[in-house]
């Protein structure tokens, strides 16, 4: 028997090392696919004026669902030359706008797009977003649905500014480098004892998975652009990894593919890692991620949550998902 195992030993190793790469092929097959027939979907949904409005419950920030698809779009190297592209540009150029969203994805299309012309109202998104913090004793408590200072922040809405303001500082805007101090100290105060982050960062709003990828993210956007990681922003992150992975869930029920959002850009701030880990625990969320959306993904090709997540939020969504794990 032990000579038959010996001799069969080297047949099983050979086997299973074809079979990885195999399987692997079979996986990034699948993505490319469901991949292609997103766009593809998400192009036929574009409206004759080269935009995707038009849900009542996306009235209030005209423009958002536009500026999401063509990032989408743009995030899966869609070219900026593509006419779906070049249709949606042109209504996100002309928004008028002082919602902190839409402006915020505004930029960070404009941004993803690079084109010289938009120099100009990039810079000028910024300095909105930088008057529109919401402040408190002259310390940041972040951004509201509009303007501030006075207002009452959200980590929602200051997520969003973050990851605005991040892409119009690569893109080459002028952002007070302050910004990134005060974003850390906040993100530092304001964390729970369980490790998490709710809603409202200046009271007792309970944890919630997606207010804490929106801690995290934004603390770790407050780190690399100031180009250094304190011992108390290493050890906030850790205890984010911690509490996030008690109850981790990429495809939520609630606010699907806002998750799967936060869930992307944190592991792209991750250096593109694909496995979340605390601990013992690990949690492979890009493959859960794409099974999870393969077996939602209809007939053709687009994608549709719960509550106001429809076409084409929900693919938009679904595309920056496939496109983080590439």
């Amino acid at each position: 028997m032990l000579k038959l195992y010996c001799a069969l030993l080297p047949i099983f190793l050979v086997s299973s090392a074809l079979a990885a790469p195999k399987e692997k092929d079979d996986f990034d097959a699948k993505v490319k696919k469901s991949t292609e027939t997103a766009i593809a979907s998400l192009k036929k949904l574009q409206q004759e004026d080269g935009g995707w409005e038009g849900d009542p419950a996306f009235v209030a920030f005209r423009g958002g669902v536009t500026a999401l698809a063509i990032l989408a779009l743009l995030e899966n190297s869609v070219a900026v030359e593509d006419i779906a592209v070049v249709k949606g540009l042109k209504v996100i150029r002309e928004l008028d706008t002082k919602q902190t969203y839409v402006i915020s994805l505004q930029t960070m299309v404009l941004c993803k797009a690079n084109q010289k012309r938009d120099r100009e109202q990039i810079q000028k998104n910024v300095d909105w977003l930088m008057s529109a913090r919401v402040l408190k004793s002259e310390a940041l408590t972040g951004w509201t649905y509009n303007s501030g200072p006075t207002g009452r922040a959200d980590n929602s809405c200051t997520a969003y500014a973050v990851m605005a303001l991040r892409a119009a500082k690569q893109a080459g805007a002028k952002v007070d480098e302050k910004l990134w101090k005060d974003l850390r100290d906040l993100y530092l105060r304001t964390q729970h004892n369980d490790g998490g982050w709710g809603y409202m960062p200046e009271n007792a709003s309970p944890t919630t998975q997606t207010m804490t990828m929106a801690g995290m993210n934004s603390l770790l956007t407050a780190d690399e652009l100031l180009g250094d990681t304190t011992d108390a922003s290493k050890k906030s992150v850790q205890q984010g990894f911690g509490r996030l992975l008690k109850d981790f869930e990429v495809m939520r029920q609630t606010f699907t593919g806002y998750n799967l959002f936060g869930i992307a850009r944190l592991g792209k701030l991750r250096g593109g890692e694909t496995i979340f880990a605390a601990g013992d625990k690990k949690i492979d969320w890009y493959r859960e991620g794409v099974q999870g959306l393969l077996k939602v993904q209809r007939a053709d090709g687009s994608f549709s949550f719960q509550g106001c997540e429809r076409p084409p939020l929900a693919t938009s969504f679904a595309l920056i998902f496939f496109a983080a794990g590439k």
